[in-house]
């Protein structure tokens, strides 16, 4: 083939390939693209478009590599630099997606594009202020890009400017009303403020743009449950398994639909906290007049409290491998199998009991035989995950908010805190009528014998909380301004927990009124 027609026939490539990508035959394109490569591999535009078509085809790794190639061929390109960021990026190489975007603006300090993906790498990292200069930047440069202001007041909202995180997703949905994200955005911000009406307006209105928005429809799920909306919140809450990180075991047997299959053994399994495991254990009994046997998955530190609870079910540690089954549940889809709402929820409390084998267990401490025992609790489960502390660090308070009560005569708490929080006890090992009872705690089951020997329970939303409530225990729940859609709004008892009392934050973060609450209650105790 000769130079004019080599070129000729690069030109009919190009124009059949441009053809094909704009109707979306990405396969063909990519094969006509590839013939133009090895006729031209010095070609720009076409090593740029064999990259976007392999991130079309999720061939991440192949299209960084046509993009670094073109940087290569041109790298004083700004935009070059630019894309390439924006590829590493979505591969979650952030470092150094955002070392091509300070290359880029050090070429073209203008170029809106590199500005917010810029600031978009430095908020995922959680570099805030870092982030805001960048999107601003963004902003001023491109009025019109919705996405930056979302972003600012997605940075806004961590740092705890509710109402000017609010009136930055307005900006980006009056400026692009079918930005999805800011609706979500608005949707997290308004919850936050208890606003959980709005927040679900906010939350479908993302989803009617964006219908396979996961953690739309997660969030959406979580609002309905929290104002008693069960029928809408447990069909959504479903989506959960879609959500990043959030993976069901791959199992090859069906998952149960609730018929009845008496021959059949079913394997109900934990997918979440310790405290889901014991909310959602009191279906076990409903499951057992619809099937044959059933087993149950647990955590190693529930393992030995469900064996003594339920004696003739097989409980298998989440460490061990299981028996033969037919079919399986998780735990927490138990209540959409049985169409729970708030009149129907299974409280047959106690349904965790205290196994009589627990004379092991230590004496309790006291120097005063007649004083009101009462356990207590004040930080929520310390796991590593750093979404999880982030909502976890709300639901705790410090200890020191529980010293007054030792103020009130006849009155002993006995520290259920397991962890590290624990160690916040030693600051006030002062303290005569305060008594640490982590040493004697190994698992759920010690925990439950120290339970049983209290007056009372008095905890911060945690697996303790849930496992006083199962026992059947008086227990007193100590709930954030926004609590965990269980809990409900706007009301001192819960249909999951009869026994349970509940007081609420009135303000975000504000534990002195609770503790107010508390103190007076307990003069009347």
């Amino acid at each position: 083939m000769n130079s004019v027609n080599g070129q000729n026939q690069v030109e009919i490539w190009t124009e059949s390939a441009r053809e094909k990508e704009a109707l979306g035959d990405y396969a063909t394109a990519l094969q006509i693209r590839q013939k133009i490569y090895a006729q031209v591999p010095d070609d720009i535009e076409n090593l740029g478009a064999l990259g976007k078509i392999h991130l079309r085809l999720n061939q991440m790794e192949t299209a960084i590599a046509c993009f670094q190639d073109v940087l290569t061929l041109q790298p004083d390109s700004a935009q070059n630099h630019c894309n390439l960021g924006a590829l590493l990026a979505l591969q979650n190489l952030l470092e150094a997606a955002i070392v091509h975007y300070q290359s880029a603006l050090a070429i073209n300090p203008n170029l809106a594009e590199a500005n917010y993906n810029l600031g978009a790498a430095l908020f995922k990292l959680e570099h805030l202020e870092a982030a805001i200069p960048y999107l601003e930047r963004a902003i001023a440069l491109k009025p019109n890009l919705a996405e930056a202001y979302s972003k600012l007041g997605a940075i806004l909202f961590q740092q705890g400017n509710i109402e000017a995180a609010i009136a930055k997703h307005e900006q980006a949905i009056a400026v692009n009303p079918h930005l999805a994200e800011a609706y979500y955005n608005l949707g997290i911000a308004l919850a936050a403020q208890r606003k959980i009406e709005s927040a679900i307006a906010a939350y479908e209105t993302a989803i009617s743009i964006k219908p396979n928005f996961v953690e739309a429809h997660h969030n959406l799920a979580l609002a309905l449950l929290l104002i008693g909306d069960y029928q809408r919140g447990l069909v959504e809450n479903e989506w959960r398994w879609q959500m990043q990180g959030r993976t069901a075991p791959n199992f090859s047997q069906p998952v149960w639909d609730g018929t009845y299959l008496p021959n059949t053994t079913i394997l109900l399994w934990a997918e979440q906290g310790f405290g889901d495991v014991i909310q959602f254990i009191r279906y076990l009994p409903l499951v057992q007049k619809r099937v044959g046997k059933v087993l149950v998955q647990s955590p190693p530190p529930l393992k030995r409290l469900l064996s003594e609870a339920y004696p003739a079910i097989e409980v298998i540690s989440t460490d061990s491998l299981l028996p033969p089954f037919d079919i399986h549940i998780p735990l927490m889809s138990l209540p959409l199998i049985f169409g729970t709402n708030l009149q129907t929820i299974p409280t047959g409390i106690p349904y965790i009991s205290v196994s009589q084998g627990g004379k092991e267990i230590p004496q309790i401490p006291t120097n005063n035989a007649s004083n009101l025992k009462i356990g207590i609790v004040w930080a929520s489960s310390n796991k590593g995950d750093r979404e999880y502390l982030k909502f976890q660090k709300y639901k705790s308070c410090p200890l020191s908010m529980f010293l007054p009560i030792l103020g009130l005569p006849h009155i002993a708490l006995y520290s259920l805190q397991v962890g590290c929080d624990a160690d916040e006890l030693q600051e006030f090992s002062q303290e005569s009528r305060l008594y640490d009872l982590n040493p004697l705690i190994r698992d759920f089951a010690d925990t439950a014998r120290f339970i049983d020997r209290m007056d009372m329970v008095i905890s911060v939303d945690t697996a303790v909380a849930h496992l006083a409530g199962a026992m059947g225990k008086k227990g007193w729940i100590l709930l954030p301004f926004v609590p965990d859609w269980r809990w409900l709004l706007d009301r001192e008892d819960s249909p999951w927990y009869p026994n349970m009392r509940l007081f609420r934050q009135s303000q975000p973060g504000k534990w002195e009124d609770v503790f107010e609450e508390v103190l007076a209650a307990l003069q009347t105790v």
